[in-house]
């Protein structure tokens, strides 16, 4: 029944958040559709030729952070493991089925270490979301001042203040242990073993100074890969922005589709129209987030044939669901 209701939550901010942005487009669907028409053909097949090379580089980053944890995978392993993850992403009615599918096939070649597996795969994702809010603070010191307002500004400088703490907090035990009322949230929404296994793997870093270092060089250029790519379909549809204003923006795009929805669906088309809709056309922004929609789409296909065609379809969508449910706990 729980499961139920989180998946109907779900569902249901998406179709809100979509029939928002339907509402707003609504009277512009023709001028949309011409423009996607108009869009540079070539550009966005490079764009998206860059898009799935990203998955090499999160292959890159997954095999080092298992590494900290006396955990080897191939980069063919890697690679394969994580376009199916990214199949699950879009296509499962959950926040990380993907996670929990990287991690159970990781964990099937390390059955004794399944608990390090997955918490590895969660601590690989966090790592990805601290290194793009680095290069947004980055940017924030080259962009005009009349070109973002002071609330853009704040938000990034709060992502960037949380990703600060983050690392300190995960760095320093004693810290932690200091940290009383983080420590009660933690217990009061009964995280404390999901919690105490993923700190674990990121202070286990410390250890690794030579592989810290590289993860987060190989994330810093993977956000920056994807950034790129944002940028390219903008200038596809003859967008007229600096690069910098994406470097800016994407941080924001990829937090918004962190929310509870259908694989980021809804709330990330939605920061994208009200981020770019700011500073170009409402027509624009919408065909900006429904070309990101379309590529992450075709991508999370190909990932399903891989699934299909590799032999690692060893269990169900339930199993993964029922992995989840287990893996809270």
């Amino acid at each position: 029944m729980k499961k139920k209701l989180v998946f109907l939550s779900r569902v249901l901010v998406t179709i809100i958040l979509m029939s928002i942005l339907w509402f707003f487009l609504k009277d512009n669907v023709n001028e949309l559709l011409i423009t996607l028409k108009a869009a540079n053909k070539n550009l966005l097949l490079f764009g998206f030729a860059l898009f799935c090379l990203n998955i090499v580089l999160l292959a890159i980053r997954l095999i080092y952070v298992l590494k900290t944890q006396n955990i080897k995978l191939t980069l063919k392993e890697s690679v394969i493991i994580n376009f199916i993850g990214f199949f699950f992403n879009s296509f499962l009615p959950t926040a990380v089925g993907g996670d929990i599918a990287r991690g159970y096939y990781v964990s099937e070649k390390y059955r004794d270490k399944k608990l390090e597996c997955y918490t590895a795969v969660i601590a690989d994702r966090t790592i990805g979301l601290i290194s793009i809010a680095f290069i947004a603070i980055i940017a924030l010191f080259f962009v005009k001042s009349d070109l973002i307002s002071f609330k853009i500004r704040l938000i990034i400088m709060s992502i960037f203040t949380a990703s600060i703490f983050f690392i300190i907090f995960s760095l320093n035990k004693k810290l932690t242990a200091r940290l009383g009322i983080l420590i009660k949230i933690v217990k009061f929404f009964k995280l404390e073993e999901s919690a105490g296994r993923i700190y674990k793997v990121l202070n286990d870093f410390r250890h690794f100074k030579r592989e810290s270092s590289f993860v987060f060089l190989v994330a810093f250029c993977g956000q920056t890969l994807m950034i790129t790519v944002a940028f390219i379909i903008a200038k596809s549809l003859n967008m007229d922005l600096p690069y910098v204003v994406f470097l800016l923006f994407m941080p924001i795009v990829s937090i918004a589709s962190m929310i509870p929805s259908l694989g980021g669906t809804g709330p990330r088309e939605g920061a994208f129209v009200l981020l770019f809709g700011g500073i170009a056309s409402e027509v624009e922004a919408g065909a900006l987030a429904l070309m990101w929609l379309t590529y992450f789409i075709s991508l999370s296909m190909i990932g399903g044939i891989i699934y299909l065609l590799s032999g690692y379809h060893k269990f169900s969508i339930s199993e993964i669901e029922e992995m989840e449910v287990n893996y809270d706990r």
